[in-house]
């Protein structure tokens, strides 16, 4: 994982503890998790053409699971 990655998923973390403790709000959380999930997202893709298979791709629900 580059260190852009790295960020986007430590702030991702973050954001999903402080709304499963009702500190933040879900659009406000949806806003930076979405960051993160629209770059794996890229990379899911990318290996995907690669092997010719299909991404397995994420979303803001699954995610905050």
């Amino acid at each position: 994982m580059d260190k852009n990655i790295q960020q986007l998923k430590q702030r991702a973390d973050e954001a999903k503890y402080l709304y499963q403790q009702g500190e933040m709000e879900y659009d406000a959380m949806r806003e930076v998790v979405q960051k993160y999930i629209d770059a794996g997202n890229e990379i899911a893709k990318r290996i995907a053409k690669e092997y010719n298979a299909r991404p397995r791709l994420m979303n803001v629900r699954s995610y905050i699971r």
